[in-house]
């Protein structure tokens, strides 16, 4: 069987990730990254940055394994010209292959008028946009869980209906909501990540 692990964070620098791997035993390290997708027959995987500090690592990490797919962290919380001149620069040179939103941790709604010109640079290249909905990560501090429901996608699913859009987590735990959402939207997809 084919396997693609659709949600890893494979941010080797990070301090908080790092420290929860060493607490769980695991080989947080490109070398252990390998070893587990030989392991679990997994073929690809789907490396997403949850900050900006990892977005470089992260499209290193592509541009070193064709099986990992890179997906880019945009922050909305300062939506610049120049962001948004280096997002469709990098969407177009291949770069990163989608885009990673965080509400909760970054107190938005997906359905704000801000987002509709990352929304609109993702449509032109047929770039997913992946927003973290639901529980939010607790080594994290001052996250606002409101902002992670999955049900305000539905507007922006609706309104930008050649949007790819997957809710991570099946925005856990209202995965029954998540699931009406994306029944509803051809253009909605959920992640069972956990």
């Amino acid at each position: 069987m084919r396997v693609i692990d659709c949600h890893t964070h494979p941010e080797f620098e990070d301090e908080k990730l790092k420290k929860t791997a060493k607490e769980n035993k695991i080989n947080f390290s490109y070398k252990g990254l390998l070893e587990e997708m030989r392991k679990n027959n997994v073929k690809r995987i789907v490396g997403i940055s949850s900050n900006i500090k990892s977005n470089e690592l992260i499209a290193n990490l592509m541009q070193r394994d064709k099986r990992i797919l890179a997906i880019r962290f945009v922050s909305t919380s300062n939506i610049s010209k120049k962001t948004l001149i280096g997002l469709n620069k990098e969407l177009d040179w291949g770069k990163f292959k989608g885009i990673k939103l965080p509400p909760g941790y970054e107190y938005f709604y997906p359905n704000e008028t801000k987002c509709n010109q990352i929304y609109r640079i993702a449509e032109k290249y047929n770039a997913p946009v992946i927003f973290h909905s639901g529980d939010t990560w607790r080594a994290i501090e001052k996250t606002k869980i409101k902002y992670a429901h999955p049900v305000y996608v539905d507007d922006v699913a609706v309104g930008h209906p050649d949007l790819k859009i997957i809710v991570a987590h099946s925005g856990n735990p209202w995965v029954v909501d998540a699931a009406e959402i994306a029944y509803k939207n051809e253009n909605v997809f959920l992640d069972i990540s956990g």
